[in-house]
């Protein structure tokens, strides 16, 4: 996938999620629906990113990390 696809599918992915997370029920689990929505972040911006060739790319991965570390510590 291509750099700007990767952004793309972030911004396709950010408003999946608001969508979702605006549909939600009482079964709904939003931590589990945020944490789906890292995953496939973390799937697109991969382990193989380098920071010296990309580092917006690096520190989006890096957040998404810590966020669904803090996410699934819960």
């Amino acid at each position: 996938m291509g750099r700007d696809d990767r952004w793309q599918h972030l911004v396709h992915l950010a408003f999946r999620l608001s969508e979702r997370l605006s549909e939600g029920g009482e079964a709904f689990d939003a931590g589990e629906e945020v944490v789906r929505a890292l995953d496939s972040a973390l799937e697109v911006f991969g382990p193989e990113i380098d920071p010296v060739d990309d580092f917006e790319g690096y520190a989006l991965r890096r957040f998404a990390l810590a966020l669904r570390q803090s996410l699934r510590r819960k």
